[in-house]
């Protein structure tokens, strides 16, 4: 016990949901910067733009040894 960190980073993306799921799936499949433990989508008007702007939340966790490794 205690041997080991979950080590926890959040990203949020805007764009368009086909490049975001995009995005989503290259996290999951194709990089070593964690896995995937959470998404969700959500939007929010632009008053300025006048439209919606849809985000992505994605966070990402890796789990550190905290164990130095014989030699």
């Amino acid at each position: 016990e205690g041997d080991f960190k979950v080590l926890t980073s959040e990203i949020s993306v805007q764009g368009s949901f086909i490049k975001l799921v995009t995005l989503l799936d290259t996290l999951e499949h194709n990089t070593n910067l964690g896995r995937v433990s959470s998404t969700s989508f959500y939007t929010y008007d632009d008053n300025k733009l006048k439209r919606k702007i849809l985000i992505l939340k994605i966070i990402l966790q890796n789990i550190k040894s905290n164990k130095i490794a014989d030699l």
